[in-house]
This record gives structure tokens, sequence and C-alpha cells, in this order.
């Protein structure tokens, strides 16, 4: 029987140069991600125009490798005319859905009997009544006992309580099975709780709203998707699809946020970038025209209460309403705009560096050994906040091997007197000091658990920093 396939996360480009509007075959990039077809069978698959995304549906009928051959201009779309790199997604499609509640079961297939067997066909009424009859013959339904804390030995356990005592017995997990890393890739296996708390120490101050989610990263995990040439800054999607959250405030279920995936590279440039000064750099959304590229020169505000002297441009993302608000000379426009990095540019407009804010505003420096004590460090976290919105924690350990221990933050000025004090010194700069540990546990009554007693040096400092709200 001919079926209306369907499938999850199914996405490709087309990789034929053009397609016109009468065409009815088209090769795509990758032909492996489309459902299997039988004889008869077929999918919906939904066909977006890059350059307006404008979309058409079209019936696939036959995939052979990379080659599609469809019928178009489905559900009341209208054909459209593509190019190599246009992209080609299966959606769940309202007459895939009517397809698929139109599969009916013919008369003539209904068994009428419980000899024949068969498990594609359906059993008559009547049957259904002969083998209640049968199962009514052999125990009382009353008698069947439906949970598990009943004493009787002569009485059946409901199949329901089968199926609560197998889904337990289904869920035990051998010790040596449970993956105690974060890097495992192993599908069937559950993490240790002490990896779920590492997770949790790591989502507590988590920001999921009004941030870039995730895209290309370097060797240490950290933001790399900007680059630059000449006068022109690029956001390089190569790598990875950058994934950002534009907040939208609030409605009666909760936040309102607009998700976006970039996909393809998009660049600043002349004029999006002003000359010898710092531009920071946004993605702002649109329904007609979707993601695309800006920049100010004004740093953006991050407050409850609007600025009381705003310039033309200035940027405050609201903390109340959770929306960023774009100042125009009279009043605040709302816009859905995300901040993602910064550029610097010399007095020829030329691009002499670039900042990618960290991935969900949260920043970790792994292990610092150029952190002794009594030492100044500058570290980069990239968040792109003043010290206001930012929380931070820092751990040391005398060697390598040794426990990992939080420090004392006793001020946020460099030199406070024992223990460690962090400093937020720019949007994207924090300072780390550390003193004599010894000292600051007298002084404090900090345990030193996993330290020898008479160390006087902090080999390692570790520092999170995260965004706080």
């Amino acid at each position: 029987m001919a079926e209306c396939k369907l499938a999850n996360y199914v996405r490709t480009t087309i990789a034929t140069a053009t397609v016109a509007v009468d065409a009815t075959t088209f090769d795509a990039t990758d032909g492996t991600v489309f459902p299997a077809l039988g004889a008869g069978d077929y999918f919906y698959l939904v066909l977006v125009r890059a350059s307006d995304n404008a979309k058409e549906i079209v019936k696939v009928t036959d995939v052979t490798t990379d080659t599609l051959t469809v019928v178009r201009a489905q559900e009341s779309t209208t054909a459209l005319a593509l190019t190599a790199g246009d992209r080609c997604e299966v959606w769940l499609t309202a007459a895939a859905l009517e397809d698929r509640f139109d599969l009916k079961v013919p008369i003539a297939a209904i068994v009428n009997d419980l000899t024949t067997g068969g498990t594609a066909v359906p059993l008559s009424a009547e049957q259904g009544k002969t083998l209640k009859t049968a199962v009514d013959a052999k125990v009382a339904t009353a008698a069947i006992v439906d949970n598990v804390t009943s004493t009787d030995t002569n009485k059946p356990l409901s199949a329901n309580q089968g199926k609560v005592l197998k889904t337990a017995v289904d869920l035990k997990v051998a010790t040596a099975d449970v993956q105690n890393v974060l890097t495992s890739t192993e599908t069937t296996k559950p993490l240790s709780a002490a990896q779920g708390k590492v997770l949790a120490d790591r989502m507590e101050f988590q920001a999921k709203r009004q941030t870039v989610l995730s895209g290309e990263t370097n060797s240490s995990g950290r933001a790399d998707f900007l680059t630059y040439t000449g006068k022109t800054v690029t956001l390089d999607t190569t790598a990875a699809d950058l994934v950002l959250s534009a907040a939208a405030g609030y409605d009666a279920r909760g936040p309102v946020d607009i998700v976006g995936v970039i996909d393809a590279d998009l660049t600043w440039t002349d004029p999006d970038l002003t000359d010898n000064t710092t531009n920071y750099l946004y993605l702002d959304y649109d329904a007609t025209n979707g993601w695309t590229v800006g920049a100010t020169v004004l740093e953006p505000e991050y407050a409850t209460d609007e600025p009381v002297t705003p310039s033309t441009g200035q940027h405050w993302f609201d903390l109340t309403t959770f929306k960023m608000m774009v100042y125009d000379g009279a009043d605040w426009d709302e816009e859905a705009r995300v901040m993602v990095g910064e550029a610097v540019t010399d007095a020829s407009g030329n691009v002499t560096s670039t900042v990618c804010y960290a991935l969900r505003g949260y920043y970790d420096s792994g292990e610092n050994s150029s952190n002794l004590a009594n030492t100044s460090t500058i570290l980069t976290n990239s968040l792109g906040y003043r010290w206001q919105h930012v929380g931070f924690r820092a751990y040391a350990r005398q060697k390598a091997g040794k426990t990992w221990v939080p420090f004392h933050v006793v001020g946020l000025s460099a030199g406070a007197v024992y223990g460690s004090s962090i400093a937020q010194i720019t949007l994207n700069t924090c300072r780390i000091r550390t003193e004599d540990y010894t000292t600051q546990a007298a002084e404090h009554g900090v345990s030193q658990g996993g330290y020898d007693t008479n160390f006087q040096v902090v080999q390692d400092i570790r520092v999170i920093a995260q965004r706080i709200w």
C-alpha cells in the first residue's frame, strides 16, 4: 500500500545549478538524508529559496542516489525558480497529515477467525467478543490485582502492573555502564551523578535568552565565529551554524524568544562599520528579511531603567521587560536584536581586531598556571557586559592532582588583602589576584582540603564568569 513517508531533521540543499519552475527532477546535495521510498511511496518536501525565503511544497515520488523526481507546487504553493544552495527540508505539512490519517482498512481485509493470523490485518469485533468470553471464563476481571503491594497468592497481576514492573526492570543499569565523563558518545548508557553535578554547576547562571547559543568554537571551546580581512568582518558558518536567541519580552505563557539559525556566512563591511573606533556588532531579525547584520559605535546598556540622556542610536536592553530598545532621537523602539561581538577599526576603516561574545554568557578560564600568589593577571572572558551583570567564581589548587578549592573572594579591586580578588575591568576582560593561601585560611577560616598544610604558593587558578540575568 502506498504510504506518505515522514522523517525528522531532514535538511540538505539543491545541487543542480538552476531548477526551472516546470522542472520535475533535480539533484540534492545529499540524497541519503531522505526517507526510503517503496513502490508508490512518497513524501512532501519544502523548498526554500535563499534569496527571498520564498517556499514551495513538492511531492517527491522517487529518490535515486541524489536525484529527486517531484510533483511541483503542492498544497496551494507556487512553483519557484531555484538555484544551487537553496534549502530542501522535510516538514510536517497539512497534506502529509491528511494522507496519513486517510489510511483506511478495507472491510474485506478484516479477519473473522482466530486461526488465520497476520500482523497487518484487523480482527473482527465478533472474534473480539469470542476472545473476551474466553478470557472472562478463565479469570474474573474483578479478581485481577492492579497494584504491586497485594499479598494474594491466588489472584493474577494486571497487565498494567506487569508493564510497570517490566519498565522498572528495564531501567536497571549495570554499574560498569555508568559514564563518568562528559566526552562519552554513548547513546544508551547513563551519565554519573557526579557528572550531572558538573553540568548543574555550569548551568547555575547559564544565560539562555538574548545571547548566541552555539556556533563555531576554537580548540579551547570558546566562541570563534568572526573572521576579518581588510574592511570586512565575516560571520563564519563553515564548521557550525550560528544559533542565537533574541528576547522579545513575555506573554501569558512565559518568556517569548525568537530563536534563529544562521547557516550561511554574513558580512559586515563599509558602510556597516565606522572608521577608527569600536563597532558593536549585532544581528537583527524581522519577518520579511530574516536575520541581517548591523553595527553601532555606542556601547549597549543593560539596565532596568532607561538611560537618562540617550544619544540617537543608543541600544538599551530593558531587564524588566526583557526587550532590546533603540532610541530614535525621540522615542524608544523595540527591536529583535542580539549583540554578537565587536570589531575595532583604524583610521582607514580596516578591521584590526574582533571579539566574539562568549556563548550563552558563560566563560571558563580552565587551568591557568600563570596565576601565582601575589600576582595580578588579566583574563579575557569576552562576555560583553560590565561588572554589574557578571557573577564570578574562583578556584585554586597547589599543583596538578590536588583538589580544586573555592577561593574566598574579598573584593573587586586588585591588591585586596588575603584570598582572591576579581575585578571586571572592561566589557571583555577581568583581573584576578591571589594572595598567600595559608594566610587566607587562617584569616577567614577557609578549609585547605586536599592541600599541603605548609604551602605558600598557588600553582593553578580557574575562574568561571557568567552573566547573572
